[in-house]
């Protein structure tokens, strides 16, 4: 399989270093017999470092969900502003929660152009994409680990873990399409969890499907197509994504659509986005 910076073909088994030591069969089953939701949104980001089946699983949703391609770019492009932005107001500690496949124009590029002495700790469980992210996302001052987020034990574990993160400085959060498929009731811990973790002032850029701005048949291929990977999608409404921010001060202008923060504001004349997103402040104590 080629490089996510390449633009060759890909091979059909790439050899894998499972450095999370996950069982061999689970391995070998999460890649070759299901398709995963970080190579979809891959494959719609126009990256080669997909399979065939994260391919017919993209263009199912390329035709049964108009906009979807901008959506994933949308999402991407905030996640990068809201990096750049972090790092202007002077965070120099980043947490990329579900980091996804490099793109060769990732958060330790952006943070690293404003503050070379910025870290950035890159977290991920799909193992094709930590065996990218190991090979691509490096240098001084950026590390991934393996760690799930709906696993509030092993995740803390791994913020916690010695050199990475200084949790008693601010650090700023990147949750973009995580939460999306964390179920409702494992939603407290993680969300508890990370609020515990985390210094007061420490920043948040989340981002999340609406529900309320699908119509039934674009939920329906949403939903089916990701119930083919290892991460079902939990598409919720606007309230409900309003309350992942408990205890963050949103940011002006709130929870809002995703186009203003991309490369360039306004250029994407789309009439609907069906992805909101916000930054938020950690709350200090009362």
């Amino acid at each position: 399989m080629s490089s996510p910076l390449d633009t060759g073909q890909t091979t059909d088994r790439p050899h894998l270093t499972d450095q999370s030591h996950a069982d061999a069969r689970a391995v070998e089953a999460l890649l070759f017999t299901r398709p995963s939701a970080p190579r979809i949104d891959h494959h719609l980001l126009g990256g080669q470092a997909v399979y065939d089946l994260d391919r017919q699983a993209g263009n199912t949703l390329v035709r049964a969900v108009p906009g979807i391609r901008d959506m994933v770019r949308a999402r991407r492009a905030f996640v990068t502003r809201c990096a750049r932005r972090f790092a202007e107001e002077g965070l120099d500690q980043f947490l990329d929660l579900g980091c996804g496949l490099p793109t060769g124009h990732d958060v330790h590029h952006v943070v690293h152009a404003v503050d070379p002495a910025a870290r950035v700790l890159y977290v991920d469980h799909d193992p094709i994409v930590l065996q990218h992210a190991w090979a691509h996302l490096s240098g001084p001052g950026v590390e991934v680990v393996t760690a799930d987020v709906r696993d509030t034990r092993l995740l803390l574990a791994a913020l916690h873990d010695e050199g990475m993160l200084d949790l008693r400085r601010p650090v700023a959060v990147l949750l973009a399409g995580v939460l999306d498929f964390v179920a409702d009731h494992e939603l407290p811990a993680v969300l508890t969890g990370l609020r515990k973790s985390l210094a007061p002032g420490s920043r948040l850029a989340l981002t999340h499907l609406c529900a309320d701005r699908l119509t039934t048949a674009e939920a329906t291929a949403l939903t089916e197509v990701h119930a083919r990977t290892q991460t079902p999608l939990r598409p919720r409404g606007r309230t409900a994504i309003g309350a992942l921010f408990t205890g963050f001060v949103l940011d002006e202008p709130g929870l809002v659509e995703l186009y203003p923060w991309g490369p360039d504001e306004g250029v994407w004349p789309v009439a609907n986005s069906f992805v909101l997103g916000g930054l938020a402040t950690l709350r200090h104590p009362a």
